[in-house]
């Protein structure tokens, strides 16, 4: 009976562990103002840390009770909160099992190469700026030096010929809040110039701090690509003081980037129409009129593309035709449990699109795991810095 009752016990914990982070999950993916968000997340790590110290309390104190006795004849407060965690626990262990076999198309993902370069090395330093940057980068395991780039090669099912090999450079949340040095994100951008796309497109949370705005010049001042530098707006944008929004959402136009954050554009690649849209949703509420936008000739372009900072939009996205998606915010859950993966993931779909490739048709989307954080701390889940190469179903 004693090994019954632990298993249940474990099962029981399983499921309030899974609860109460899917409600942390949930409330990061919202809009609310940040003294809310502190105040919710505070009751939220209250009650996952006390409530099952409480209950292993009145386990002692009634020692000799069975789980399985008290469930099935007891419809008290807690008993009912035992019965829903042994059901939470069933319901994430099959999302999990079934995460498993859900992934994207393997036609559509042709290949990914990726390398990997530790920038401290590079630097020959640590780039760490604040104490609390420091003490995390000492933590063994943490790879927040560790820049993963890539080149996938991705098959998008209506991409017009003309367009086949179009390449796009995409990264996201480089978080600019002084705790890793500006020499730390200048080799991130010189190395995504190697890349030598056609397109660069970052997906939101550029800047944290306003005293890093005057870094843009030597940083994202220096990204270069033939048919344009885009970007959006995340969250941690959203956190700043309006005249910094406004300031630095300036800087970057003047140093040549385009802001997509709230609209669409056409871009014209090499006798192609393209439509850039983007929609930082639920920060920035301002979206995207995609109903003014030319209309997609049958089996044929224009193109569209879409930069969102969460993959909460993907259904959006669908909704209104788009080819590709890119997006962030996510960090690909910034610690990557081994068999479990990531756990903390601020989304509404929670850990279902922490990163990679994912496809609902029509729209193929990249998450990516982002570049920084506002805590310095990754395990098993490097910064990526990506090259997207787009190719038509039929090219050899």
């Amino acid at each position: 009976m004693f090994i019954v009752n632990l298993l249940l016990g474990i099962i029981a914990l399983l499921g309030h562990l899974a609860l109460w982070t899917a409600a942390s999950n949930r409330l990061h993916a919202t809009a609310l103002p940040r003294y809310w968000v502190k105040v919710a997340r505070a009751v939220i790590y209250t009650i996952t840390f006390l409530a099952p110290l409480l209950f292993l309390q009145n386990s002692v104190r009634d020692a000799g009770w069975g789980f399985q006795n008290r469930v099935l004849f007891s419809f008290s407060l807690p008993q009912i909160y035992l019965g829903l965690c042994w059901i939470s626990a069933v319901r994430t262990i099959a999302l999990w099992l079934g995460r498993q076999l859900w992934t994207a198309n393997p036609l559509l993902l042709e290949s990914n190469h990726t390398e990997i370069v530790n920038i401290a090395h590079y630097l020959k330093q640590k780039p760490a700026e604040s104490r609390k940057a420091i003490l995390l980068s000492r933590i063994p395991g943490n790879q927040i030096y560790e820049l993963t780039t890539n080149v996938k090669i991705l098959r998008l099912p209506r991409l017009p010929e003309e367009l086949d090999g179009l390449s796009i450079t995409h990264f996201s949340d480089l978080h600019l809040t002084g705790q890793l040095s500006r020499k730390f994100y200048e080799e991130i951008i010189h190395r995504a110039n190697q890349f030598q796309s056609d397109l660069v497109m970052i997906t939101g949370d550029l800047v944290d701090h306003p005293k890093c705005i005057s870094w843009l010049p030597e940083t994202l001042g220096k990204l270069r690509a033939q048919y344009g530098v885009y970007y959006i707006f995340g969250n941690h944008e959203r956190r700043m003081q309006n005249e910094h929004v406004l300031q630095l959402d300036d800087q970057l136009q003047q140093l040549g980037l385009v802001s997509l954050t709230g609209h669409w554009m056409e871009v014209n690649f090499k006798g192609s129409q393209l439509i850039l849209a983007g929609n930082a949703r639920p920060w920035f509420v301002a979206c995207p009129d995609m109903e003014s936008c030319p209309p997609r000739k049958p089996n044929a372009g224009p193109l569209r593309i879409l930069l969102s900072h969460s993959p909460d939009q993907f259904a959006w996205a669908n909704s209104y035709d788009f080819d590709l998606l890119l997006s962030g915010h996510t960090h690909g859950g910034q610690i990557r449990f081994p068999v479990i993966g990531p756990v903390v993931v601020p989304s509404w779909y929670g850990t279902k699109f922490a990163s990679g490739v994912f496809y609902q048709e029509p729209t193929l989307m990249h998450v990516s795991r982002g570049i920084a954080g506002t805590t310095p701390l990754r395990i098993n889940c490097r910064p990526e810095l990506s090259q997207l190469v787009l190719r038509t179903l039929s090219a050899q």
